[in-house]
């Protein structure tokens, strides 16, 4: 959103990514979700401000790779065969 006058402007936006990965789980996602806000104000003929907030909220989550202790191939060959 934005809008404004001779004034004063602002500009107001949202964001979201929320991506699930290939594990049936929660186990490895990702979501971001960004809120920016920017104004602008006229005091006088010669002198303006301006202000911008940005706010980043971010989640990862991924299933450990590799041949480490917790990584899922490791896990798959440690399984005993029956």
């Amino acid at each position: 959103m934005s809008s404004g006058s001779e004034q004063m402007t602002y500009y107001l936006s949202y964001s979201n990514i929320l991506q699930d990965g290939i594990f049936p789980t929660n186990s490895d996602s990702y979501s971001r979700h960004t809120v920016s806000l920017r104004s602008t104000v006229k005091l006088s003929k010669r002198l303006s401000t301006a202000i911008s907030v940005n706010y980043v909220k971010k989640i990862n989550r991924f299933v450990p790779t590799g041949q480490g202790e917790q990584s899922v191939y490791n896990q798959v060959m440690q399984t005993p065969v029956i």
